[in-house]
């Protein structure tokens, strides 16, 4: 008897589960922002935004010329997307992120879900090895939305 009880409780969470795993979501997402920070080896800590600054000069950014704040040669890029939080948290869009450094091959992340926290929050995150001295273009679209483009201006030199 009690086997035929756990067999029911089990059906009826099972199917509890995929009608919520069901459930389209309340309204479309979108990405909120793009975020890019330099990563310090000899502190190891983070720089802000480098693109809240569009006249940031990072010149010569490997030895911590420039604005960087010190020397760097990896870059943390963030992608933060705003959707459904509550029971809702799974999401099936389309995110793809690529990252162009000039004379290097694409770097192209596409997450087969996207897992939202109860204020509806997802961080998407690539981690860029060798930056510092070359343009770096940011290119996050999410499904058919037009997508967002950004550009850090990396700089190396005499």
């Amino acid at each position: 008897m009690w086997s035929k009880i756990g067999i029911v409780i089990l059906f009826v969470f099972s199917q509890k589960a995929i009608i919520t795993a069901q459930i389209s979501p309340r309204f479309p997402s979108k990405i909120n922002a793009v975020i890019a920070r330099l990563y310090f080896s000899n502190s190891g800590t983070f720089s802000g935004n480098t693109l809240d600054k569009p006249d940031i000069a990072l010149w010569n950014t490997i030895i911590g010329e420039g604005q960087s704040g010190g020397p760097s040669e990896a870059t943390l890029i963030e992608v933060e997307v705003d959707g459904d939080g509550g029971g809702n948290i799974i999401h099936h869009e389309r995110l793809t992120i690529t990252v162009l450094e000039k004379g290097k091959p694409p770097i192209v992340r596409h997450p087969s879900s996207l897992y939202f926290d109860q204020n509806g929050k997802h961080f998407e995150a690539v981690w860029l090895n060798d930056s510092g001295c070359l343009p770096v273009t940011i290119t996050a679209q999410l499904d058919q939305q037009p997508p967002i483009k950004k550009k850090i201006d990396f700089e190396c030199g005499e």
